[in-house]
């Protein structure tokens, strides 16, 4: 649920959460959210991982796309790397390959070690 749905770590301490799993299951026992967190961390790297082998694989090429993108306040920089590819079966492929904090204002030099850094990854 918490990467499905994109729910907080600790939505695991909302105090109704527990009340309503408990009705469900009394003998159910939540996990903290620093296990939840663990676990997502852990499900990241393995699908990283299963990627990266993925596209080692390929014989075609690959092309790069980078978002960038600042919150509402303006004080917050992000940008995202994404891969595209044709896979075996011929169909398009869409997979971020990483997400970074980036400084505003984004200058060029920003940007250029953005990326160098999530592709040496």
């Amino acid at each position: 649920m918490v990467i499905v749905y994109e729910y907080p770590f600790n939505c695991v301490t909302h105090h109704y959460l527990r009340v309503f799993l408990k009705s469900l299951q009394p003998e159910f026992k939540l996990v903290s959210r620093n296990i939840i967190r663990s676990d997502c961390i852990g499900i990241y790297e393995e699908e990283r991982k299963t990627l990266y082998e993925e596209i080692g694989k390929l014989d075609c090429k690959v092309s790069f796309s980078s978002d960038l993108w600042t919150n509402h306040l303006g004080d917050m920089g992000f940008m995202a790397l994404t891969c595209y590819y044709i896979d075996y079966s011929w169909r398009i492929r869409k997979r971020i390959i990483n997400c970074t904090h980036l400084p505003s204002p984004h200058t060029g030099k920003h940007i250029a070690e953005a990326l160098y850094s999530m592709l040496v990854m």
